[in-house]
């Protein structure tokens, strides 16, 4: 917030508040510290600073400011500078940078973390469409997490994604009430061959058959949790392909979540070798059917794990209260 930067000539801050704009008004303070050394300023995709933040900079300060990019030039050119800035590059000159940018992103991006949850339905197109543009783009993506109803439009942007270094995917109630793009997203995610550790589908239970088919012969090595909490709860179509690429993590797998999947038909589970899963720890099973039973029988469960103890996850988190507090783990 006191930062003073009187011989700052060049500030390059894009992507930096394209999820978030905490921190923007204390940045420009900052900036307004230079005031006329500052010539060129890059705010590319920061459009998360609030219109308020842009109060902290005095009228006029960057007089010698001629060329800016991104947010904040068109509202606030005439007040800061004077008009002194240049104008906007020409369309191709645009689409260069564009491909630059993207250059870049493809060697640096790990994270692609989207919440589309809450926001007006056209704003929702743009930040995923803009996103997954991104996120096909690179190959070195680690973490692919998305919440909200997406629009087919920015799946598609995935058709051509591949990330061998992908380790965790959170996609959950994504397709919860409709499978569009589900297709798209999975055949991307198979191409994490050996890296995956982390999935998550919890909700999605509109998936269409077309899409689990893309999961046909994948294997996945070191995959440690998945949860398909009631993907199956409506139909059993497609829990045959997700359950054989599971069970390729063999003893690597240890938390596993089939809550409410009571239609996964038991030669799904049949077609699984014995022993596959010995360090499958935590699970849930429950049907939460009218009879109140389970995904999978005992039996069937010993199995599996090949006699090894599993617990239930409710018990789990039971017995970390009572060591936490002491008490019972029905108390409390």
């Amino acid at each position: 917030g006191d930062a003073k930067w009187p011989n700052l000539q060049e500030v390059r801050l894009s992507f930096c508040f394209m999820e978030n704009g905490a921190g923007a008004a204390e940045v420009l303070r900052a900036l307004s510290s230079a005031g006329s050394c500052l010539e060129k300023l890059d705010l590319s995709d920061c459009r998360e600073i609030a219109p308020e933040a842009w109060n902290v900079v005095p009228e006029g300060c960057w007089t010698k400011l001629h060329e800016w990019k991104g947010e904040g030039a068109d509202e606030h050119r005439d007040r800061l500078c004077g008009g002194s800035v240049e104008a906007p590059v020409a369309t191709e000159h645009a689409e260069e940078a564009r491909h630059e940018v993207d250059k870049v992103l493809s060697k640096t991006l790990r994270e692609v973390i989207i919440d589309c949850r809450g926001l007006p339905q056209e704003d929702v197109k743009k930040h995923a469409v803009d996103g997954f543009h991104m996120a096909a783009g690179t190959s070195v993506l680690e973490i692919f997490w998305v919440r909200g109803t997406v629009p087919i439009q920015a799946w598609r942007e995935l058709s051509t994604a591949v990330w061998p270094k992908l380790r965790e995917v959170d996609l959950t109630s994504c397709f919860q009430d409709d499978g569009a793009g589900a297709t798209e997203v999975l055949r991307a995610v198979t191409s994490a061959a050996t890296s995956l550790t982390q999935l998550n589908l919890a909700l999605c239970k509109k998936i269409p058959l077309e899409a689990w088919k893309k999961l046909d012969n994948t294997e996945w090595p070191s995959l440690q949790e998945v949860d398909l909490r009631y993907c199956f709860s409506d139909d059993g179509a497609g829990a045959t392909e997700v359950l054989h690429a599971v069970a390729s993590a063999g003893a690597s797998l240890t938390k596993l979540n089939l809550l409410g999947c009571r239609k996964i038909p038991a030669e799904a589970f049949a077609a699984i070798p014995d022993g596959t899963w010995p360090n499958w720890e935590y699970f849930d099973t429950r049907s939460y059917d009218e009879a109140g039973g389970q995904v999978i029988g005992e039996e069937e469960k010993a199995r599996l794990t090949g006699g090894a103890q599993v617990r239930h996850v409710w018990e789990a988190l039971q017995l970390r209260r009572m060591r936490r507090g002491g008490g019972h783990p029905g108390r409390g």
